[in-house]
């Protein structure tokens, strides 16, 4: 009889516990959805690195990636106006990278690029093996198995 009342009990903790974690569920959800007056306006993000363009026809731009040697050929970029707050004026795609000088394309413009503007580019995260906080998770995780490890052989 005892065995019976700990398995209805067990079997109402875990319907309640599943009862919670889906109202729980369902109210997270709700707070993340927004609605469509509360979106805000898709910005670059504020890491993205900022290069000065120089026109040279109308549909290519130069600009010199300095010390950044990560821009390569095929990455993509926008062009924006600093003295309109960072207003959009192109979309772009990097063709060419030759020494300190990076050519690229426009693929999509709202007015034509002129001096002043500047363009912005993300730099790529770098792979997960090469994170600090990898290493620091997998140096801790090993050190609680050794010591995991060492407290079962002493039983």
């Amino acid at each position: 009889m005892t065995s019976r009342r700990v398995a209805t009990r067990a079997r109402r903790v875990a319907l309640s516990a599943v009862l919670v974690g889906c109202s729980g569920c369902s109210a997270l959800s709700a707070r993340l959805v927004p609605s469509v007056d509360s979106d805000p306006p898709q910005r670059y993000p504020r890491n993205a690195s900022r290069f000065e363009l120089r026109a040279l026809s109308d549909s290519t731009v130069a600009f010199t990636p300095a010390e950044a040697t990560w821009v390569r050929s095929g990455m993509l970029g926008i062009a924006v106006d600093p003295a309109q707050g960072d207003a959009l004026v192109a979309r772009l795609r990097i063709t060419s990278v030759q020494g300190d000088s990076a050519i690229a394309i426009v693929t999509g413009q709202t007015t034509r690029i002129s001096e002043g503007q500047v363009m912005l580019l993300v730099p790529p995260t770098p792979h997960w093996w090469r994170q600090r906080l990898f290493w620091y998770g997998a140096a801790t995780g090993a050190a609680m198995l050794s010591v995991l490890s060492i407290g079962l052989m002493r039983l």
